[in-house]
């Protein structure tokens, strides 16, 4: 739904909504997958929900959409059968896991969840505590923009020894047609990772200093990014940008927590399990196949470690969303 206000009137009537508000940016929660479902600056949501949004609650569907926070290497634990990247699937005890509310004031909310789900490479049941705070931060208006600023901060907490995990951070995003929505990447060169099949040339755009990549919901796609790719691998960002309901808009992602080399990166890709692996990934979904139009913006934490005794990870990302008045 594009319409914020409709979205939020439908969903209450079946389930817990929970705003976060200021001035004309609003933020809609939802418990089930501990989700930023929407964002406005005005009437508009620039997020991407599922056409009938209802359906997927009581369902138990993860595709709802909005910003999502799952665990990451996928091979282990989005697959049945994850040697021959065989049988996909999203573990329940991940998404749609619902999360309670720790703390609640007008900008700001933290909640929490039990996650479990089972590597189906070791055999492992990791079980962890995600605890993830969502912020919004600031607020700012133009002649000829609103813009807010959110800050989403998640720490993993696994309770027993574990193969390592990341933290995986996702916003799923409206597309557009005629190369009117596209990922701008701040690099000169790109290790494209074909994550899938490979990308046709058409879906890239060369400028001076920078690559971007078409969205357009139109041809299953998923491009990966190294870290090493980025000027500053200890620092990611990149920008999406978009039109909703013919007015441009704008969603620039930021991280200093994102996995900053090789060894660092645990989702491997599926067309070439053992070539490089990326810390932004961007998914492009196919409309004839799923009858859905939307795109993802990918990020990857560090992986967990032992912090004084306690294995763990977090991810720390900014989001600046901007739309023309």
């Amino acid at each position: 739904m594009s319409n914020f206000d409709d979205l939020n009137n439908h969903l209450r009537n079946f389930q817990e909504t929970i705003l976060l508000e200021s001035d004309f940016a609003r933020l809609l929660i939802v418990l089930n997958g501990g989700r930023v479902l929407a964002v406005s600056l005005g009437l508009e949501n620039l997020l991407w929900v599922h056409p009938k949004p209802q359906q997927c609650v009581m369902s138990d569907d993860w595709n709802l959409g909005g910003i999502r926070t799952w665990i990451s290497p996928e091979r282990d634990y989005f697959y049945k059968n994850p040697a021959d990247f065989d049988q996909w699937f999203c573990p329940m005890g991940i998404d749609p896991i619902y999360y309670k509310v720790v703390s609640k004031e007008k900008t700001s909310i933290t909640l929490i969840a039990d996650i479990e789900a089972k590597n189906n490479t070791t055999s492992e049941i990791f079980k962890g505590i995600l605890t993830k705070r969502i912020d919004l931060i600031s607020i700012n208006e133009t002649d000829n923009n609103r813009e807010a600023k959110i800050r989403i901060h998640d720490i993993l907490q696994i309770h027993s020894n574990h193969t390592p995990v990341a933290i995986w951070s996702i916003l799923q995003v409206p597309t557009n047609e005629a190369q009117e929505s596209k990922v701008r990447l701040p690099i000169n060169v790109a290790n494209a990772i074909s994550y899938f099949d490979p990308i046709p040339e058409d879906y890239f755009i060369y400028n001076e200093n920078s690559i971007d990549f078409i969205l357009d919901g139109e041809k299953e796609l998923k491009l990966g990014i190294p870290p090493e790719d980025f000027p500053d691998n200890s620092k990611i960002a990149f920008s999406y940008s978009y039109k909703v309901n013919g007015k441009n808009a704008s969603i620039s992602v930021n991280s200093n927590t994102n996995a900053s080399n090789q060894d660092e990166c645990l989702d491997v890709a599926k067309s070439s399990p053992n070539g490089l692996k990326g810390v932004i990934q961007f998914y492009n979904s196919d409309f004839n196949k799923s009858g859905l139009k939307y795109g993802e913006l990918e990020i990857h934490s560090k992986p967990t470690k032992y912090i004084k005794g306690v294995l763990m990870t977090e991810s720390i990302i900014t989001i600046d969303f901007s739309l023309e008045k």
